[in-house]
């Protein structure tokens, strides 16, 4: 009801407007083309997805994303299922706690990142921190109790506040920046998709494999778990090629 109450948009980034007034600047060239709607969309898209530190973090964005709104989800349902669920049921104050923690670290990692993490130093931190989010994960549904749950889950709730900050940062320094909303719109769409695909195929009681509870959080932990290995390892390939690299260039120039 609120939103009826705003003032129209007379204009946007990419809509409602002559064509010759729109611009853009491409990378780091000086030369400056006027473009149409569907034209100027093309080429934001273009501009980044060809940048593969646009790949890298915008795949980074839409896995943990993804995860995350499998888990919060369905957390409710593993809770149903202990045995020993209090006559206070505290789902909703665990809840409100996790984006409490979830904000504070968000905050924490602005002032972090701020000038203090590069961006294979960031990466190696979030490869690390997916791996713990995994094993929060595991600590929420496989214990049989139900407090132990709420702890995991709050930890895994703070985890994925920090990382997907960072993600989000290092996302944008290599944006145009009048394409943050369509690259972040499209790696959001790309999340819904792989949360569709993971709810159809461990959930799904007539398509997929019809996991139970427990069984699909345990995927969904080691979801965590193998994404944050392969980036690390990649990180870490990355860094010994580079290094190599530097190595035999320094052997040519002595020669």
């Amino acid at each position: 009801m609120w939103a009826f109450g705003l003032p129209k948009v007379k204009k946007s980034v990419y809509f409602h407007h002559k064509p010759d007034t729109v611009a853009i600047q491409h990378g780091t060239s000086s030369n400056v083309e006027r473009l149409g709607p569907v034209a100027l969309l093309w080429s934001h898209f273009r501009s980044a997805y060809s940048n593969p530190m646009v790949l890298q973090w915008s795949l980074w964005y839409a896995i943990a994303l993804a995860g995350y709104l499998q888990v919060t989800t369905y957390m409710q349902v593993v809770w149903k299922s202990f045995d020993d669920e209090p006559t206070i049921v505290w789902n909703g104050g665990v809840d409100a706690a996790l984006t409490a923690l979830a904000a504070l670290s968000t905050l924490l990692a602005g002032y972090l990142h701020a000038g203090r993490l590069k961006s294979r130093a960031s990466l190696l931190t979030l490869s690390v921190l997916s791996v713990l989010e995994g094993g929060c994960v595991l600590l929420a549904a496989w214990p049989k109790n139900i407090y132990i749950s709420y702890l995991g889950y709050v930890l895994f709730g703070a985890i994925y506040g920090f990382t997907i900050t960072v993600a989000s940062a290092e996302l944008a320094s290599s944006l145009l920046e009048d394409s943050f909303a369509l690259i972040f719109g499209i790696n959001t769409l790309v999340a819904l998709v792989l949360q569709s695909l993971l709810t159809l195929v461990f959930v799904s009681e007539s398509t997929g494999l019809n996991l139970n509870t427990f069984e699909q959080f345990t995927v969904y932990a080691f979801y965590f778990i193998i994404f944050g290995i392969v980036y690390f390892i990649a990180v870490i390939v990355e860094f010994l090629l580079r290094l190599a690299k530097v190595s035999k260039t320094q052997v040519m120039e002595i020669e």
